[in-house]
């Protein structure tokens, strides 16, 4: 079974994040100061949680991320070096160097902070970054889309898009969407849906076209997009 809740959450104090399963020490993730949504989760069982997923996520990378300039402004660089460092990440794209906050947002989601210009204001506003992960046999599978874990007929999803939130299903077929608004998380019901095609198992998120539908393999969800930006190399490890 698998259970989550938001996690109260004071921007002048540590945010605290208990990684899956149940049975592995809590963590606490260093805040900072910026106040950052977490939702908390636990399943009944160790195997395939994602227990060590923070201490997974730290160290040095590749990633293709799209940093901001300013409010108005994007770019895209080569591939930048990311190298993470508790709850700080430092981003280099081979001419400039930016720190980012980072944070282990939900069981399958990464959100990295990055302060910017706002053109005619006196205060800095903040880019937010964000991926999907799932931590399988010790290595972090990183990309876009939606991802996330099952046990049984339970299962926890985050996902990105028209259907973004974390979604967690439950052992009596109740289907819950958790979104972050504005460090707030609020909760509605949603539709998840099994069916199985090629003798997969397939959990859909919501209903019509842009519904994400998530492919099982073991106690693993990935979506086709998911997968799509991990085989390119959306994180690497260097």
């Amino acid at each position: 079974m698998i259970s989550c809740s938001p996690a109260p959450i004071d921007g002048s104090k540590k945010a605290v994040f208990p990684e899956l399963p149940e049975t592995a020490p809590s963590q606490e993730l260093p805040n900072g100061g910026m106040a950052v949504a977490v939702m908390i989760c636990t399943v009944s069982s160790s195997q395939n949680g994602p227990a060590g997923a923070i201490s997974a996520w730290q160290g040095a990378w590749t990633a293709q991320l799209t940093l901001s300039l300013t409010a108005e402004e994007t770019r895209t660089a080569a591939p930048l070096q990311l190298d993470v460092d508790g709850d700080t990440a430092t981003a280099f794209d081979g001419a400039t160097r930016q720190t980012l906050r980072f944070a282990v947002s939900a069981p399958c989601a990464v959100q990295l902070a990055q302060s910017i210009r706002v053109e005619g204001s006196i205060n800095d506003g903040t880019a937010y970054h964000g991926a999907q992960f799932v931590l399988e046999g010790g290595t972090l599978r990183v990309g876009r889309g939606a991802a996330g874990y099952r046990k049984g007929k339970t299962a926890v999803v985050c996902s990105e898009g028209r259907n973004a939130g974390v979604h967690i299903l439950d052992e009596h077929g109740v289907c819950t969407t958790w979104q972050d608004w504005f460090d707030r998380w609020e909760s509605k019901p949603a539709t998840c849906t099994w069916s199985v095609r090629d003798g997969h198992d397939v959990l859909t998120i919501g209903t019509g076209e842009w519904a994400p539908e998530l492919i099982a393999r073991g106690d693993v969800l990935e979506s086709e997009q998911f997968t799509d930006y991990v085989e390119q190399g959306y994180f690497r490890r260097r």
